[in-house]
């Protein structure tokens, strides 16, 4: 019965909604800044549009096309910022990240319709939302996401 009710207590935890003070002292104590939260919205969804926007489908893609595609979109992406002097480096752990992401909720899965990808699109929205009342595991995701970031920026 202890490791049920430990269980239980951990997934209470990570469920239920922080308080915005909270929140802000997670952020304040990671050294998060609303600027560059909303930067690194701003490259997520911009990674996301050249995604939905280019990719083929999976009548002529396979696995090994759909990783080339994806690294296609993340250096186009940083590209485009580089234009706006903001230069990101080629972050590993991001990509990555972002990547396992994008294989396991878009490339492959069958049906990929617009209701999925505005789901992908508002998730990402959501997790960078600096100003909202989230969860635990959402602002976990968030601070770990952010710093990933934050060290891949050149010239903060």
């Amino acid at each position: 019965m202890g490791k049920l009710k430990k269980d239980y207590e951990f997934l209470n935890y990570l469920q239920n909604p922080l308080t915005k003070d909270v929140i802000k002292t997670i952020y304040d104590n990671n050294d998060i800044v609303y600027e560059r939260s909303e930067l690194y919205s701003d490259f997520i969804q911009t990674l996301l549009d050249k995604i939905f926007t280019t990719y083929l489908g999976d009548e002529i893609t396979d696995n090994k096309d759909q990783i080339l595609h994806f690294n296609w979109c993340w250096n186009k992406t940083i590209e485009s910022f580089k234009k706006e002097d903001i230069i990101f480096e080629d972050n590993i752990l991001a990509k990555n990240y972002f990547q396992n992401f994008m294989l396991d909720e878009f490339y492959h899965i069958d049906d990929k319709n617009d209701i999925v990808i505005n789901k992908i699109k508002k998730v990402w929205i959501y997790i960078f939302d600096y100003t909202i009342i989230k969860v635990r595991l959402d602002v976990d995701t968030f601070v770990t996401l952010y710093k990933m970031f934050d060290k891949s920026l050149k010239n903060q």
